[in-house]
């Protein structure tokens, strides 16, 4: 991107200034184009080749693997890279990264992301971070899903959403969500009806208000003896 190109960009998404210095920011960004995916559209797809980094800017991104049927395996929103574990192995894609909303990326090529390492600490400190985050993230999930039951990993999902004031959204469709935690769209809708009868939060569509914190945490914790009548695959 050029000067002014810049400008227009930072003025219609203020929030990449929050999360860079003022130097890497300009650096990237004169790195980088501007990718507009639309929703259900493919960021990439399993088995490319990985030539790009990506920084979400806006909207949502699921990361999808495929055995016996699709699963999606992890959530990203903007401030997270994406396409940086393949492309930093030189290894081709072991997933899928497909739009849930019309999203805006930043696609930074290979042979550039080597000159902005060389000259940035901070942006190779933000992608070891954004690594070390989703693999814990990844681990965790994967233990709930082999170990837990549907309200624990509902539990424990709800648990780490971003609440404001009490209140949360989810980011996307509840099938996905499903899909993220291995059960089925009708077990998650239980589950969430238990939650509501318990007192411990209100849902209206994607809207979330938590009510009881406490109980919220013991369930995550599964030291809560409520059980959800549906079993989770």
């Amino acid at each position: 991107m050029n000067h002014g190109e810049i400008t227009t960009f930072l003025s219609a998404y203020p929030k990449l200034c929050a999360q860079f210095s003022g130097t890497t920011l300009h650096d990237l960004l004169t790195l980088s184009s501007v990718e507009r995916i639309k929703s259900k559209e493919y960021v990439f797809c399993i088995d490319e080749s990985s030539d790009n980094l990506f920084l979400i800017v806006s909207g949502i991104i699921s990361v999808v693997i495929s055995d016996k049927k699709s699963r999606v395996i992890e959530i990203l929103e903007p401030g997270d890279f994406i396409g940086e574990a393949a492309l930093l192995l030189d290894r081709i894609y072991q997933h899928d990264a497909r739009a849930l909303c019309d999203s805006t990326l930043l696609c930074i090529p290979k042979d550039m992301l080597n000159n902005i390492h060389g000259m940035h600490a901070e942006l190779s400190l933000m992608l070891a971070r954004n690594l070390a985050k989703r693999w814990f993230a990844l681990t965790e999930n994967i233990n709930l899903t082999s170990h837990a039951d549907a309200l624990r990993r509902v539990g424990n999902y709800l648990l780490h959403l971003n609440y404001k004031d009490g209140c949360a959204r989810f980011p996307c469709d509840k099938a996905v969500i499903a899909s993220l935690l291995n059960i089925e769209p009708e077990t998650l809708s239980r589950t969430l009806q238990v939650l509501r009868s318990q007192g411990t939060i209100h849902v209206s569509g994607r809207n979330i208000t938590l009510l009881d914190a406490l109980s919220l945490q013991q369930i995550a914790r599964g030291t809560e003896a409520d059980e959800v009548p549906a079993t989770a695959s």
